[in-house]
């Protein structure tokens, strides 16, 4: 079992660290600790072919030569396994995967995902809230014209540091805030299926990193003010944030990518 979970990945091992996507290196790691190597597997089954990963079939395949065999292996999610195999290697061997043995696989892999414990989705969705969050909306405050009575404020001390304790300890409440809500909807919601959970808890983040946007517009006083509206900018940021959110939820071929499902006015 831990041979093909050694040739059936592109991720590699060089001098202890891991060269390729952390996910999908949990396999040559896992062969590594069954003292399974890597090279040696390829060197005697080279690999000849592959099928890619994709989003559509959700499955990697790859060919390798075993003598005057060539021999698949198949990576992928464990739905679309299940409905594509036909056996499975139990304790006492080769087994049938019948309707029952199914059933047990299936509320295996479903305990495991009310854990969080499949990785692969949540960090593709970590990766597009850098790229929507560090870009236009992260620079808009730099454009934030200068606020009432600035001038009449006394320099700060050369020696004071940029991240005071006070400073610290909001960025800690921030980040507790958005923690918790992030992960209490993603419990609340697992009853409607992993999709709708990851969805509602993904833009749940979104949407407070958006307002923490404004929060970090002013820091000991009301963000209400006269110049709420007064960088442009900003705004126009922030409402292409909301929009792009919008699309990779709603429009079809996003959602292939990001694995999101559709959420409701009421969500």
């Amino acid at each position: 079992m831990l041979t093909p979970a050694a040739q059936c990945s592109d991720a590699r091992i060089r001098d202890g660290q891991l060269i390729g996507d952390p996910t999908e290196g949990a396999l040559p790691v896992l062969a590594a600790k069954g003292f399974v190597n890597q090279e040696a597997a390829a060197e005697r089954s080279p690999r000849i072919a592959e099928i890619p990963f994709d989003s559509a079939h959700k499955f990697m395949a790859t060919f390798h030569r075993d003598g005057a065999w060539v021999r698949m292996l198949v990576k992928g999610a464990p739905d679309v396994l299940l409905a594509r195999a036909g056996s499975f290697l139990g304790a006492a061997g080769a087994a049938p995967l019948d309707d029952a043995a199914r059933a047990v696989f299936e509320a295996e892999n479903a305990g495991f995902a009310g854990q969080a414990m499949r990785v692969l989705a949540v960090a593709i969705h970590i990766l597009w809230i850098n790229i929507i969050i560090d870009g236009p909306p992260a620079m808009t405050p730099g454009l934030e014209p200068a606020r009432t009575g600035i001038m009449s404020q006394p320099p700060r001390h050369s020696d004071e540091r940029i991240l005071s304790m006070a400073r610290l300890e909001r960025l800690l409440i921030y980040g507790l805030t958005m923690a918790a809500g992030t992960l209490g909807l993603f419990y609340y919601a697992r009853e409607r299926g992993e999709s709708y959970a990851l969805t509602l808890a993904f833009t749940a983040f979104v949407l407070f990193q958006f307002f923490n946007l404004f929060n970090a517009r002013a820091e000991h006083y009301s963000i209400f003010n006269r110049q709420f509206f007064s960088n442009g900018k900003l705004w126009a940021a922030s409402g292409t944030l909301v929009g792009l959110q919008g699309l990779v939820v709603h429009w079809a071929p996003a959602q292939a990518i990001f694995h999101t499902t559709a959420l409701s006015a009421k969500d």
